[in-house]
């Protein structure tokens, strides 16, 4: 929660709506009222510190008024001047330093972005994935994603190291010792405290963290989380843009602050800027030596405009719609391919008469594959290669397009044609999908297999979808945590709905292994679990991976160290991006990290989990995050009964 009056010190938290208040400080109905902002907003608060600090363009002109003029020189003759302008062209050359002219913005990256951000605030639901290239440079996590790393493979960002008990139910995070907000405050176990506080209390947080029930303070860099059932993908979720730490001084700030504004740990921080536009500079205490001083982002949702834009102002990086011919690439800039674990798919109805036969969706889904294969970037299996470190359970079938035809006819000819035309339903509000079903009506019609392309919109087709009115669905999915576990149970589990499950898909035996993913944390049984589980399901084809939708950029060529990660593709670490044409493509070390004292824990190791003894202290409360919570089901013991729960 966040404290009404003066800050308090907090030591833990129970997220559970109580049967009496805390404290008269601490009502519910003064609570509701603070948070009343979280969604759009921040929220309002009485207290803090100072306002943070933010470089400006006043500094230039201080700068500008201090500077002394130098003695003249020494006069020199015309030939004089030539020879050592000509000298200096030669030196600078040879030394590798970059001509004036060739920097278009100096120390300054330009972005432009389709979608401008609806608030800034990491903590507002519904998620808003225009703000995540801000919140994910303005802001640190416990835990940062790398590209490819597996789910408990999370590289600590403001956490040193993990322990996991052995029942899976409590997370003892250390925290680096050092680290700051840009306003200079600490980050310490309360500041984590104040923003889960902050972050539970709205939706954001009843949606990503449901099984977290308690919460507190260990020691000077010890914080636990405590957990009502075990959930392998906790870990993740906190390297979620939503679970930032924010510094608890936005105490004293408007309550629109973080609308437009950012007070995180990150090497760069949002200043106010003009509609249309984001402006981000860089923490003079985080100095690097390649990286941007500034960072300037534009939103244009227009693709022509945004092209238009990005020759207008010279800009660095701008995402595609699509393909761009050659003759139209602005000069000095190229095109990037960078890859996703947003999926195309395509849906077996399980309900229907004809899919209900093994051999006609085995036929159709060998040639749905192979009209797919010349995209750069294909699944394995039901996963996205690549995806959170997860193995390729299933390899995808190689055989030559005349080969799965003849294959795919050879296995309908068994089946039969369908009585009546299949529907090949599609979202028309997702890109390109109605062209790809279109694509895949011709290739089934190529097979004698009528298919007749359906475009759902508006609430005719969410009707169409509830009645499962369609024989085949052709979708799009985007992980919403970088989860195999939670990838394969939204696509496989019977008690899901329609639009988690649209093969509607009802195995009793996946079902069991679905629910037999919290069993163990321990990677090596979860890896198996998951392979088990992927390799068991698509033996029956209900659903067929059919490409990775990649990210395509327009970039100038001088930008090295450009690496946005799978699941954000528009998330570029900021404080990687060297803008020097002359070390352009050549590794730069990574930032140097504050001093770390001597590590008196065990390094962190998730296949040997560890079992810490776990006794009530008198730390422990009880709050109400929200008086509309919804009551936990089954609830929770008293605190004298803890050994019942733990």
């Amino acid at each position: 929660m966040i404290p009404s009056g003066p800050r308090q010190t907090m030591k833990s938290r129970h997220i559970q709506t109580p049967a009496t208040p805390l404290s008269p400080a601490r009502t519910a109905a003064a609570f509701a009222a603070e948070v009343s902002g979280i969604g759009g907003t921040s929220v309002t608060l009485a207290s803090g510190r100072g306002h943070g600090r933010h470089r400006n363009l006043k500094s230039m002109a201080e700068s500008a008024a201090a500077w002394t003029p130098s003695p003249p020189l020494p006069s020199v003759s015309a030939p004089g001047v030539a020879f050592a302008l000509a000298a200096f062209f030669c030196i600078s050359l040879f030394a590798g330093l970059a001509p004036l002219a060739g920097t278009a913005s100096g120390d300054t990256l330009k972005l432009i972005l389709p979608d401008e951000p609806r608030t800034l605030d990491p903590h507002a639901w519904p998620p808003d994935p225009g703000a995540y290239p801000v919140i994910m440079n303005a802001y640190r996590r416990l835990f940062d994603l790398q590209p490819g790393s597996s789910v408990l493979d999370a590289t600590g960002s403001l956490a040193r190291t993990a322990r996991v008990s052995e029942d899976g139910l409590r997370y003892t995070i250390i925290l680096r010792e050092g680290e700051s907000f840009a306003d200079g405050s600490p980050v310490t176990p309360e500041a984590v405290l104040f923003s889960f506080d902050r972050l539970m209390a709205s939706e954001a947080g009843r949606a990503l963290f449901p099984h977290l029930r308690f919460m507190r303070i260990d020691g000077p860099y010890t914080f636990m989380f405590i957990l009502e059932r075990p959930w392998p993908p906790f870990l993740a979720s906190l390297a979620l843009p939503q679970a930032s730490v924010v510094s608890p001084d936005i105490a004293g700030r408007p309550r629109d602050f973080l609308k437009d504004n950012t007070l995180g740990s990150g090497r760069y921080q949002a200043e106010p800027s003009a509609p249309g536009m984001t402006v981000m500079v860089r923490r003079a205490d985080l100095q690097t030596a390649a990286s941007p001083d500034r960072v300037e982002i534009r939103y244009e949702p227009d693709p022509a405009g945004r092209l238009a834009l990005y020759r207008e102002l010279e800009a660095h990086l701008s995402p595609l719609p699509g393909p761009l011919p050659l003759n139209e690439v602005p000069t000095g800039s190229e095109i990037r391919r960078y890859p996703t674990w947003t999926a195309r798919y395509l849906a077996f109805n399980f309900k229907t008469a004809y899919l209900k036969d093994a051999s006609a969706r085995e036929a159709m889904a060998l040639a749905a594959e192979h009209a797919f294969a010349h995209m750069p970037t294909r699944p394995q299996g039901l996963m996205p290669r690549g995806f959170a470190g997860s193995p390729a359970p299933v390899p995808r079938q190689s055989l030559e397009a005349v080969t799965a035809d003849e294959r795919a006819r050879e296995i309908l000819a068994k089946a039969g044609p369908p009585a009546t035309p299949l529907t090949l339903a599609c979202q028309d509000d997702e890109a390109g999908a109605c062209a790809d079903a279109r694509l895949l009506a011709d290739r089934f019609h190529e097979l004698d297999v009528p298919v007749n392309v359906l475009t759902l919109a508006g609430s005719a087709g969410k009707g169409i979808m509830e009645r499962e009115a369609y024989d085949m669905y052709l979708g799009t999915r985007h992980p919403e945590i970088p989860s195999p576990e939670m990838w394969l149970g939204r696509f496989l589990d019977s008690r899901a709905g329609v639009a988690s499950n649209p093969a509607r898909y009802a195995d009793p035996a996946a079902d069991s292994r679905i629910d037999g993913f919290d069993a163990s944390l321990a990677r090596p049984e979860r890896e198996g679990r998951v392979k088990s589980l992927a390799s068991y399901a698509y033996q029956a084809r209900p659903y067929v991976l059919l490409y990775q939708l990649d990210e395509t950029v327009l970039a100038d060529r001088r930008l090295s160290n450009v690496t946005p990660h799978p699941m954000w593709p528009l998330y570029w670490p900021f404080e990687r991006i060297d803008l020097n044409p002359f070390r352009a493509g050549v590794p730069r070390p990574d930032p140097p990290s504050p001093p770390v004292p001597p590590v008196t824990e065990p390094v962190r190791d998730f296949d040997e989990t560890v079992f810490e003894p776990f006794e009530w202290g008198s730390g422990w409360t009880r709050y109400s995050p929200l008086p509309s919570l919804p009551p936990i089901s089954p609830p929770l013991v008293p605190p004298s009964a803890s050994s019942a729960v733990l």
